[in-house]
């Protein structure tokens, strides 16, 4: 069973017992402008807040998530490009997630570098000539980040936990993996 604000938006959903399962309604919260600001799920007896509030820049976008169990995740954006640039994720004096995204000129993903462990780890990506991916790999550490420099299919450095590498037909299909 859906439900609906004074606006006509849906802003609950009920579902039935089903499998065991308790009957359960997810509520979002909305703001006047239709965007989620906060999510509960309440059912057998009890309500659970997953989201507790939402903020947004300037331009509409996603700034801040508050989840109930404390955490704040907070979205950075690539002035060039608009896209996600960092994502940090805290609560409590700890941080889970710390995530950097690195663009090239053409506005591709070519590198994440995830801090928020006891090393930083670097997911990297090479893209040919059709705007395909190439390759991508994982790096502890200082591994290279120069597309150019760094095959997936031939890396030999201690630090690299993954590869994996991709050849395509004339016709744009995926001809091979190297892993």
């Amino acid at each position: 069973t859906a439900g609906y604000d004074a606006v006509g938006q849906q802003n609950s959903q009920t579902m039935s017992a089903f499998a065991g399962l308790p009957q359960q309604t997810v509520t979002s919260g909305l703001d006047r402008l239709g965007r989620a600001t906060s999510l509960t799920v309440a059912g057998d007896g009890t309500t659970k807040k997953l989201v507790t509030g939402v903020g947004f820049d300037n331009l509409g976008r996603l700034k801040t998530r508050n989840y109930g169990d404390g955490l704040v995740k907070t979205l950075g954006y690539d002035l060039k490009w608009g896209s996600v640039s960092n994502v940090t994720t805290a609560g409590g004096g700890v941080t889970v997630q710390n995530d950097s995204y690195t663009f090239d000129d053409a506005g591709r993903v070519t590198a994440i570098a995830d801090s928020a462990g006891a090393a930083t780890v670097t997911q990297q990506f090479r893209h040919d000539g059709f705007n395909r991916l190439g390759g991508s790999w994982a790096t502890t550490g200082t591994g290279t980040t120069d597309q150019a420099a760094a095959q997936p299919s031939t890396g030999t450095s201690s630090d690299l936990t993954y590869s994996t590498g991709y050849t395509y037909s004339d016709t744009g299909q995926i001809n091979s993996v190297i892993n």
